[in-house]
């Protein structure tokens, strides 16, 4: 089954600053630091749920092109290792 995929909220917090580090290990964020960014009105996060347990996220923000067309851009994303894709060789 795929994940689920929602806007986060700031109660996601505390699972987001437990799964930075498994991608990023030399990040390791408090809960209120990723509460503080989630707070952020300017971004969009969504989280990747499989059942409850947090399995990725994606981080983005609002830019302007050079010709003036606005858009999202993606900055951060993130999955689980254990959910991404393997490929035979």
């Amino acid at each position: 089954m795929a994940p689920t995929l929602r806007d986060a909220t700031v109660d996601d917090a505390p699972a987001l600053a437990r799964f930075i580090p498994t991608i990023w290990r030399d990040d390791n964020p408090d809960v209120e630091f990723v509460a503080s960014a989630l707070r952020v009105l300017t971004r969009r996060t969504m989280v990747a749920l499989d059942g409850n347990t947090l399995v990725g996220f994606i981080d983005a923000f609002p830019t302007t092109s050079k010709d003036g067309v606005e858009r999202w851009e993606i900055d951060l994303l993130a999955v689980a290792p254990e959910c991404r894709l393997q490929h035979a060789s």
